[in-house]
């Protein structure tokens, strides 16, 4: 439980910084004006969370371990995101099509692979936090990664002042790619 519980809290907080409702729309609003473009990411993270879900659960089902699948996802997670930050640096300020390309890519499959790890996620917490402790369990992953994610609101706005675009967002996603390992990380011990 604890496992799970520092899992919720460290992603929680690394949605604070990798928000698809402030901060996606903010650092794409600055590789393109189209209003629908914009749009489209700020919902992508919610698409690439449940549309996997629809076919996800055939993958495992009847399964005795799923945590392998989870772990595989994970890591593609981690690649993904952290190729989209790295690609921040590199391309910089030089080409706003490519970047928006290829953070677009890199983010909808960090998405999708986040959507497939959803249903693997449910399926564990299912078998290893009893039901009397369901409640507990995601409302301490929920207030303790909340309050975190509260917390440190200042400091996106700080690190976005403060930094060029994009190098500025580069390092915000880069304190929300340290925040997922560690929750991944903690999640990936579960027994």
């Amino acid at each position: 439980m604890t496992l799970g519980v520092i899992n919720g809290i460290f992603f929680t907080l690394a949605l604070a910084f990798v928000s698809g409702a402030t901060v996606i729309p903010l650092f794409i609003s600055g590789l393109t004006k189209s209003n629908i473009i914009i749009g489209a990411f700020s919902s992508l993270e919610a698409f690439g969370w449940y549309f996997p879900q629809l076919f996800a659960g055939a993958l495992i089902v009847g399964r005795p371990l799923v945590l392998g699948f989870y772990n595989r996802n994970s890591v593609v997670r981690s690649i993904t995101f952290a190729s989209a930050i790295g690609l921040i640096f590199l391309i910089k300020d030089t080409n706003h099509g490519l970047l928006l390309i290829a953070y677009g890519i890199l983010f909808t499959a960090f998405s999708l692979s986040s959507g497939l790890a959803g249903i693997s996620f449910m399926e564990i917490v299912g078998k290893m936090i009893p039901t009397s402790k369901r409640g507990t369990f995601f409302g301490l992953r929920m207030f303790l990664g909340g309050f975190l994610a509260v917390i440190s609101a200042p400091l996106v706005k700080k690190i976005i002042d403060c930094y060029s675009y994009p190098a500025n967002f580069g390092y915000v996603f880069t304190i929300a790619l340290l925040a997922i390992i560690i929750g991944l990380s903690c999640f990936a011990l579960v027994k």
